[in-house]
């Protein structure tokens, strides 16, 4: 089943001070200059720095995604002494992971033509590729050609030299074929996830009463990386209790209960009466890892000293395979 527009959600992270956390279902509006980047301080436009903050794509949608990608497509608002590039987590789909380090983004030197073998590009920063520890030789550069993505892989990355000053050229893993990629054109390497799917894990040995984890519904809608801790009063009776929200829910297993996340007012999971044989003993525990359909990644502001204090607004692309 196809991934409609409609659900694919763009949120922030709940830890945005620490620059970490879950899916929070506060949505990061489109085309509203600032609206991640709330307040970038004073003292960062007159010293210089970097910001980094972390946000999510929410697939809400129970279909397996089998892959997505993510990259900066255009700066629209953003102003002169500030560039916006993507980092990735250690993994698309952990809603803690730190930031690898920032990845290439530049613009088109001259156009890429069919049977191009290399494509020139002026890095948005005049660094050495070690600074760009988010690249590795062949991986994919992307671009929006006309409203649509294209991907180029590359087989390698060589510094300046003949092609000219601050021009790096990434030679391509096999000779270009496809749509003229104009001069110009905002280039990055691309985010990618696979098989974002929302799931539930039982963790092992820590019940007699036994649990189909097969039959407990994740909900997409409502769902964050978490664990949920089911301890149990009684044969039958139990709370659930969350790592990132604290407690949440209690039921018992002869009814289905449903677990709501208290950001969004959806539901997390549901735990049916059918997924339950057996009887528990008073204090049981069971733990059940959850992971959204979401594909965290960070954004970084780099603000040369001395620019003028403003909102910044850029364009991400995102192009999602169900």
């Amino acid at each position: 089943m196809a991934i409609t527009a409609s659900q694919i959600l763009y949120e922030r992270a709940r830890a945005q001070d620490s620059e970490a956390g879950t899916l929070s279902g506060d949505y990061i509006r489109d085309a509203i200059a600032g609206d991640l980047f709330k307040k970038i301080p004073s003292s960062v436009f007159l010293n210089g720095g970097q910001i980094l903050k972390k946000a999510f794509i929410r697939f809400d949608s129970a279909s397996l995604v089998s892959e997505a990608h993510l990259f900066p497509s255009a700066y629209t608002s953003v102003p002169t002494g500030v560039i916006a590039t993507l980092q990735g987590g250690a993994d698309g789909q952990n809603s803690v992971a730190s930031a690898t380090g920032p990845m290439v983004v530049g613009t088109v030197n001259a156009d890429v033509t069919n049977g191009a073998a290399f494509v020139d590009v002026a890095l948005a920063r005049s660094e050495p590729m070690s600074f760009f520890s988010g690249w590795n030789d062949g991986d994919t550069l992307a671009a929006l050609v006309a409203g649509s993505p294209v991907y180029l892989q590359t087989d390698s990355a060589t510094p300046p030299s003949n092609q000219g000053s601050g021009i790096w050229r990434f030679t391509l893993a096999a000779a270009w074929s496809g749509v003229t990629v104009p001069a110009g054109t905002l280039i990055s390497q691309r985010l990618t996830a696979t098989n974002l799917q929302p799931s539930v894990v039982e963790q092992p040995g820590y019940a007699s009463i036994t649990l189909d984890e097969t039959q407990v519904v994740v909900d997409p809608s409502g769902a964050v990386h978490d664990t949920l801790t089911l301890t149990f009063s009684s044969a039958t009776e139990y709370s659930v209790t969350s790592a990132e929200f604290g407690l949440l829910a209690s039921g018992d297993t002869a009814i289905d209960v449903q677990v709501v996340n208290p950001d969004t007012g959806k539901p997390m999971v549901t735990i049916p009466a059918a997924a339950w044989s057996g009887n528990a003993a008073n204090n049981d525990s069971v733990l059940l890892d959850i992971t959204p359909s979401a594909l965290a990644f960070f954004v970084c502001l780099d603000v040369a000293a001395g620019t003028s204090e403003q909102s910044v607004r850029f364009d991400l692309t995102h192009d999602v395979l169900g």
